[in-house]
């Protein structure tokens, strides 16, 4: 084990250890494997976010706009489930800020769609969520409007399919690629239908994704893996782990199990990224731009959202594959990602050891929220809370 890692292994084990003992005399561990050392855990995760200063007037920083979605369903789940006056007002205030880059996207040219796709997501997202789980409808009417406009411009503009060459210059296209860049609009459509399943719009929703995934299968499968960009045959986690999503979706909406079994060849299409040396996944969609100088490079981001997709492999399928997997993941981020010293989560782990302050992108508190929602969400509809640590 290399010295950095003896030591970050050994600064994780004490603050551990003082988390642990700050947590209430009464509280055990469930009969699924969770104890208190996992759930203080995201607690010292979420009280960093809430203490410390990246949070003003409904937006993040940095947060890489990932705020918008997973801030608004962290802060609006945990406060309504808990009577948590302070979290709903947030969830609030995250809600106005989201309504008004939905407007935006309604009111400027479709340009303005286009290169802030990934925000105008992210806000549709967090404004499904708030919906679900407070029935109010008032937000229906500007996310409704806005996927009826993407769900519109992406098939008369681009096929169904948008490519990096269609829209230049974005930051989000040029990282992520053409085929998670299309998979956020079928996503959002999905989330609608299963979320806001009473929803009139719900039969076009899934229309609308269908047509969308199709798009996606004809351009971007190999036959083996959903590539990144139709020109690029090199196997990325991302749009294979946004696929898994989109199809466990499909399923939960339709019903139809060739769904489930595309999600689930998708998890072992991913096998080659999965660590050997080590816990985690391979995400080498940013490790150029980070100046990565080898393979070993996994980020908080990718690992969260193929937490997400195996939670629900997981719960679609009933298989203890998926919660095991799940819980080696999150046992990667939580004893590799953790800056110990502030009790939050960094960027990623490269090149043998944890994200530097000297690294391009060092902490995204966007991604930390993914991380709350995701184990938010893991724990209450699967089985897969992470054990004691070993």
């Amino acid at each position: 084990m290399p010295g950095i890692l003896r030591l970050h292994m050994s600064l994780w084990s004490l603050v551990l250890c003082c988390l642990v003992c700050a947590c209430d005399a009464d509280q055990d561990g469930g009969a699924d494997g969770t104890g208190p050392e996992r759930i203080e855990v995201s607690q010292a995760v979420d009280r960093h976010l809430w203490d410390g200063g990246y949070y003003v007037g409904g937006d993040w920083d940095p947060d890489f706009n990932d705020g918008a979605f997973y801030g608004t369903a962290y802060y609006i789940r945990q406060g309504l489930e808990q009577g948590n006056t302070a979290y709903v007002n947030r969830a609030e205030e995250m809600m106005a800020f989201n309504a008004g880059i939905l407007r935006r996207a309604l009111q400027e040219p479709l340009s303005y769609f286009a290169m802030n796709l990934d925000a105008v997501a992210m806000a549709m997202l967090g404004s499904i969520e708030y919906a679900a789980a407070t029935g109010e409808p008032r937000s229906l009417p500007d996310i409704d409007a806005v996927l009826n406009l993407a769900n519109a411009a992406l098939l008369i503009l681009y096929g169904n399919y948008v490519t990096a060459d269609e829209i230049p210059e974005s930051y989000f296209m040029e990282t992520y690629g053409a085929t998670v860049a299309t998979s956020v609009v079928a996503l959002a459509n999905l989330q609608y239908a299963v979320l806001l399943e009473g929803s009139d719009k719900r039969r076009s929703r899934v229309n609308s994704a269908r047509k969308i995934v199709a798009a996606i299968e004809t351009a971007a499968w190999n036959g083996e893996f959903f590539k990144k960009d139709p020109g690029n045959e090199k196997l990325f986690l991302y749009p294979n782990v946004m696929m898994m999503l989109c199809y466990c979706r499909l399923y939960q909406a339709t019903g139809e199990p060739e769904n489930l079994e595309k999600a689930e060849v998708l998890f072992q299409a991913i096998q080659p990224l999965k660590r050997t040396d080590r816990p985690g996944y391979t995400s080498p969609y940013s490790a150029q731009q980070m100046g990565a100088a080898t393979d070993d490079y996994s980020t908080l981001s990718s690992q969260n959202y193929l937490m997400f997709a195996l939670a629900l492999l997981s719960r679609t399928t009933g298989k203890v594959i998926y919660c095991n997997e799940l819980r080696e993941v999150r046992r990667f981020v939580e004893d590799y990602l953790l800056d110990s010293t502030h009790a939050r989560l960094l960027h990623h782990w490269m090149d043998g050891q944890i994200a530097q302050p000297t690294d391009p992108e060092y902490f995204c508190s966007g991604c930390n929220l993914q991380f709350l929602y995701m184990g938010w969400w893991a724990d209450h509809y699967t089985q897969c809370a992470v054990p004691n640590p070993r």
